[in-house]
């Protein structure tokens, strides 16, 4: 009768930790959203919610390490992500964030047309620098290699690339360079440049 009794603490202890992983999950998407400008409000309501039941869950409650080490992870998580929080929104406020300078910066330039007009050239002359650099290396890659892929695929494959690294590099300007793998095989590295 008394390991029952043990046990339902145990089970109402794991329903809370499930519920705050949940609400916690749920409070790093509205902030994402509000960060990406989807919602226009603070989820502060559910943030204090989250907040409060971290700070009066009871620990007593917790009976084995699983759990302890499941709180202890929640509560670590939680602290990284209102401190990431609270850094973006200081930088909101300043007018430093990423999104908040690109969205002026599209602004000032629907005012003013005429840097509208050099921005694209520049952007056609970098485009244009690209699409050579691309050719070279497919150029490069034929030359080498007795079987080249087909260059259609070849630079639909690179622009992908070009993306992913862009979307994690902003900002920084790259180059191309040719590698060969363990096995002998060609492979193109993205890198920084210098």
């Amino acid at each position: 009768m008394e390991a029952k009794t043990n046990m339902k603490p145990m089970v109402g202890s794991e329903e809370r930790l499930t519920k705050i992983e949940r609400g916690l999950e749920q409070l790093r998407t509205l902030y994402d959203q509000y960060f990406a400008g989807v919602n226009k409000v603070l989820p502060q309501n559910e943030h204090i919610d989250i907040q409060k039941q971290l700070q009066i869950f009871p620990i007593s409650e917790l009976r084995s390490t699983s759990q302890k080490f499941r709180y202890t992870n929640l509560k670590a998580r939680y602290a990284q992500l209102n401190t990431l929080w609270s850094k973006v929104i200081k930088q909101i406020e300043e007018g430093t964030y990423a999104r908040e300078q690109n969205l002026n910066r599209l602004r000032s330039k629907q005012e003013d047309p005429s840097t509208l007009e050099k921005t694209s050239g520049n952007l056609n002359s970098a485009v244009n620098k690209q699409a050579k650099a691309l050719e070279s290396l497919y150029e490069k890659i034929t030359a080498t290699k007795s079987k080249a892929p087909n260059k259609e695929k070849f630079m639909a494959m690179l622009e992908k690339q070009i993306e992913v690294y862009k979307e994690k590099n902003p900002g920084k300007k790259f180059q191309f360079r040719l590698a060969k793998d363990d096995k002998g095989h060609l492979q193109i590295k993205i890198e920084s440049k210098k």
